[in-house]
């Protein structure tokens, strides 16, 4: 039988955002992280600690309206470099969002996982703002605050998940370890959804 374990990530779409969680507005799906994507860069541009190239970055993006590929790129790139130069052998699937979905190494004890954690976070620091709000630029268009709510409309929309599929019903769903979901979390489409939302699912035997 095969045995399926969810992790659930940092919500990529909302971390480093805001500050202040008063400033979210409230639309007609709920809690938004911001009114437009330049609010939501102004709002990480006043974040403390920002890099040069992050700085950089998001104040290019305030003035034509998006964080290009080629930053992000760029971003990947040397988090990708920085994890290499430390011994550390990840690999990375492109998804169709243009997103690097991460496959780390594998873990057998506490203390690999707890070294590839102190390793990935020197390598995300300075380009982890930048990685962040361009994941929310390509898979939340809509800001949506909840990520229950941003991988049900993501399901719903790759056609994986019935029109009626709800974040109640992905919540009941992954409480159950998807055992009864109507859709296979390998499915490709759904597997992008899940990774996109903050969700990583790990598969074994």
């Amino acid at each position: 039988m095969r045995k399926i374990a969810v992790l659930t990530l940092v919500l990529l779409a909302a971390a480093g955002c805001s500050d202040n969680q008063n400033n979210d507005t409230r639309g007609a799906t709920g809690p938004k992280l911001a009114t437009s994507l330049q609010e939501m860069f102004g709002q990480a541009l006043k974040r403390p600690g920002l890099s040069d190239f992050e700085r950089s970055t998001i104040t290019q993006a305030i003035k034509t309206g998006k964080i290009s590929q080629t930053d992000y790129e760029d971003a990947h790139s040397r988090y990708a470099q920085c994890m290499k130069d430390s011994g550390v052998n990840e690999t990375y699937t492109k998804l169709s969002s243009g997103l690097y979905e991460i496959h780390p190494p594998l873990l057998t004890t506490q203390d690999a996982g707890e070294h590839y954690k102190t390793v990935s976070d020197k390598c995300f620091d300075g380009m982890f703002t930048v990685e962040i709000l361009y994941q929310t630029q390509q898979t939340n268009p809509e800001l949506l605050a909840d990520q229950y709510e941003l991988v049900t409309r993501c399901l719903v929309k790759a056609g994986v998940a019935p029109a009626d599929y709800s974040a109640v019903s992905f919540q009941a769903d992954l409480k159950g370890n998807f055992s009864k979901a109507p859709y296979q979390v390998s499915n490709v489409r759904a597997h992008e959804c899940l990774w996109s939302a903050g969700f990583a699912i790990v598969s074994g035997t």
